[in-house]
């Protein structure tokens, strides 16, 4: 019987070498994420809150998510958005007030009048119009 115990303890070495490779190689495993022909969930009953993380399953051919705060919801598509055209907006006009006024009283005066003019119905205009096309193509709230 000696041969026996002999050999037991060979195959028990050979058997925590082999459980000692397998944890290795285990840990060098691929990522979950890949899937070659996709992924096909089958529908399932809610999962158990996860204690972080989420889970992601099926119910009823909808893709849903249990996150650990227990919150349930489907993912869906996001549905289309329709696009309107919003009215044109013509380019803002080139300034006429003076770039380099006279440096009297009367010249910055009458520079920083054309100015104001120019602020006023050039820009405030065009940002008036603009404003009211994005928010008549629904881009932004009235």
């Amino acid at each position: 019987m000696p041969e026996y115990q002999d050999d037991l303890l060979k195959e028990i070495a050979e058997l925590k070498r082999q459980v000692a490779q397998l944890a290795a190689s285990a840990q060098r495993r691929d990522a979950l994420t890949k899937a070659s022909q996709g992924w096909v969930l089958p529908n399932r009953s809610t999962p158990s809150t996860p204690q972080s993380g989420a889970h992601l399953y099926a119910a009823n051919g909808q893709l849903m998510v249990r996150q650990s705060n227990g919150s349930t919801f489907a993912i869906e598509p996001a549905p289309e958005v329709p696009f309107t055209q919003g009215v044109a907006v013509p380019d803002v006009p080139v300034f006429n007030s003076e770039p380099s006024p006279p440096q009297t009283i009367e010249g910055i005066w009458n520079a920083y009048r054309d100015l104001r003019d120019d602020c006023q119905s050039g820009l405030r205009q065009r940002l008036i119009q603009l404003k009211n096309s994005l928010e008549g193509g629904g881009f932004i709230a009235t």
